[in-house]
This record gives C-alpha cells, structure tokens and sequence, in this order.
C-alpha cells in the first residue's frame, strides 16, 4: 500500500518558502524504504511499494520513490552587516553604519539593546528540485558534479543582528549550503507519469522576537521603552535524501 501522509504547511506563506510539501521526512516513525540500485525499470508494483504519496503546492498529488540517502556537503555562512554586538557594555550608542551599507537594518542615538524572546520552533520539511521535469518515457538525470544549494531563509526585523540571534540560538544564521555534488542518479519516467529528481531535506525553523529596550539618558526614574519584532531563522539542512518525483498525466 502506499503510504499517505499529512502534511504541515502552515507558516509557509510568511516564511516566503518556494515549495512547502514533502513526501517522508527521514525523522518520521515509519522511516523510508529506498528503492534498490540495481531496479532500473519503475513498474507500478514498484510505485505501489516504495512510493509516497502527498501533494505539491498547487494541490496535485505526488508519488516520491526514495532513491538513496545524501551526505552532508560544504556550509557558507554569511557576514554580520550590523555590527550591533561589537559594541561594549549591555547598553551602547546606537549601531555603527558598516563601510559600504546605505540601508541598515535599523539606526538609533538611543541607547539600546536587542533581545531574543518568545523563543519556539517546528520542523519544516520540505525539497529542492535536482532536475526539470520529463515526460514519460525519458530518462532524468542528476549529473555527479550537480550540487544542490540551499539558502537558509531568515528574516531579522528591528536591528538585531546575526551574531545575536546566533549566540541566543546556537545556530548559524543564512547559512548557503551545498549537497549532493558528488551523487548521481538516473531514472526513466515510467508511462502515465511526468517525473524529476528532487532533493528533500528537514530543518527547524527557529521563530522568535527581537526585543529592542531603549534606555532614555537624563530621566529620573529612568525611562525604557520597549519595541518587539518578529522574526525567523531556518537551521541547516538535515537527513536529506534524493528521490523520483512523479505526478500523473
């Protein structure tokens, strides 16, 4: 039988996720059944056994038939270009406008400093495409040197910088990672079916609120007004795995 599965896609619209379905995550209860090397031909029988059934972004129902598992590839992580936590002291003279960066994040005289608060996250699953889609009867292929590239999405409102939220965290921040550059796989499109390759991976999605407490010099008691931004941060790519995607003609 094949394995039918909810899917969680709430969020995926504020997150500006290009694609926000899956077919297994590798950290489900029931795991994954990876189709063998040596099966060349997909059959229904084979679809009926190894594949899994849920829908894409646009409500059409997918079958994935897992290939084999990814290994982790290189990581680029990106610079702080608000230097907010170089400054010394819990509260400091605004932000230093980085050579080079007309728009900052965020610019006061007021004495302040950010916080990460209201801390909570999900598991987001979710793939990236390897290939275009073929008809039935072509062959698909993700070349060896195809690196697949995932952009960790993040959105820092009101001033709080990277290396904030990444010391609150315990993650890196709009990390640029690569996987699969060393894999090849290739697939005939079995009849009835338009199919491609497709990376899938999980990550956690971090949400949070940046807490701005502004500290008003000469006020007696002293004045603090709060701000509070709300925010995002993907972690890294976790338990990929390359998989046939199919959906029928």
């Amino acid at each position: 039988m094949k394995k039918f599965l909810s899917l969680i896609i709430s969020f995926a619209m504020m997150l500006g996720m290009s694609v926000n379905v899956f077919a297994a995550s590798p950290e489900s209860e029931e795991g994954i059944k990876y189709l063998p090397a040596d099966v060349d031909e997909i059959t229904e029988e084979i679809i009926e056994e190894y594949g899994l059934v849920s829908t894409d972004e646009n409500g059409n129902e997918i079958i994935t038939i897992p290939l084999a598992p990814s290994n982790d590839g290189t990581v680029t992580t990106m610079p702080d270009i608000d230097p907010d936590d170089y400054a010394t002291g819990l509260v400091h003279d605004g932000h230093t406008v980085p050579d080079g960066i007309t728009t900052p994040y965020h610019f006061s005289l007021t004495p302040h400093t950010h916080t990460v608060t209201n801390q909570s996250s999900y598991t987001l699953n979710t793939y990236e495409p390897a290939t275009e889609f073929a008809d039935q009867g072509f062959t698909v292929t993700k070349e060896y040197s195809r690196a697949i590239e995932i952009h960790a999405d993040f959105s820092l409102q009101g001033g709080i910088s990277k290396s904030t939220v990444e010391g609150a965290l315990g993650i890196t921040v709009g990390g640029s990672y690569t996987r699969g550059e060393s894999e090849s796989y290739s697939k005939v499109v079995p009849n009835g079916y338009k199919g491609r390759i497709v990376y899938y991976y999980t990550c956690t999605v971090y949400t949070f609120v940046n807490e701005t407490a502004y500290v008003w010099p000469n006020t007696i008691p002293q004045l603090i007004t709060y701000e509070y931004d709300d925010c995002y941060a993907n972690g890294a790519p976790r338990n990929g795995y390359f998989g046939l995607q199919l959906i029928a003609r």
